[in-house]
């Protein structure tokens, strides 16, 4: 274990294991290993749920899903909460499937082999839509520790030059899945915040919320709304 640790794996690989949310979540080179940040998705989607104040039974999409490690929280918090958890993935499918059963959320989740949203009816289906999409700019990529270049999935990092190509597609399918008043709630890196909000102000249909700070002060969250 010392020895793989020494040439950059990620001790989360090597306990097979990382924890988010309170709660142990399986990881492998499959899936992106969870991360403090995208706890505050969570949290923006619990609070918007119980601002709402009915029981009605919501849908949501965790888009992106990997460890399953966003849907499985917020389904642990909501018993009305029904989840569709797509990724591009299989094996993360496999893996947030997995997650889930050792959670005892399975029979509230739905996981679906899609490139985000794609796979989906075009039709308002949604309450919220909740991600951690992919944001690497890049000429950041190169740059990033050798346990996540190495050893988490590119394609669950890298997102074009700009950092926003995923983000592009995901807010344009969204907007077409959306209730109306439904939320997009995404994380994002602090470097490409503005650029994201930029991107929704040219998106009809869906309204910027403004930002959430991480415990660094840095915007971590972006929050929209469909609009009615």
């Amino acid at each position: 274990m010392v020895q793989r640790r020494l040439f950059g794996e990620p001790f989360q690989h090597i306990l097979g294991k990382a924890t988010f949310f309170g709660r142990d979540f399986k990881v492998d080179q499959s899936v992106l290993i969870p991360r403090p940040e995208t706890e505050l998705v969570v949290v923006n989607v619990l609070d918007q749920i119980k601002s709402l104040g009915n029981d009605r039974q919501l849908h949501i999409a965790d888009v992106g899903t990997g460890s399953g490690n966003i849907g499985i929280a917020i389904a642990k918090h909501c018993r009305n909460c029904r989840i569709t958890a797509v990724d591009i993935s299989k094996p993360a499918l496999e893996i947030a499937a997995e997650n889930a059963g050792a959670h005892g959320v399975r029979e509230q989740i739905e996981f679906v082999h899609s490139d985000l949203l794609e796979a989906l009816p075009t039709v308002p289906t949604f309450d919220f839509i909740a991600s951690n999409p992919p944001y690497v700019r890049t000429s950041e990529f190169d740059n990033l520790p050798i346990e996540v270049r190495q050893h988490e999935p590119r394609i669950a990092l890298h997102a074009g030059e700009e950092g926003t190509d995923v983000i592009q597609h995901l807010v344009g399918q969204a907007r077409e899945r959306l209730r109306p008043g439904a939320w997009l709630m995404m994380e994002v890196s602090p470097m490409i915040a503005s650029s994201v909000l930029d991107l929704l102000a040219r998106s009809p249909g869906i309204e910027d919320r403004g930002l959430v700070k991480d415990l660094a002060g840095h915007p971590r969250v972006v929050r929209a709304q469909r609009t009615e």
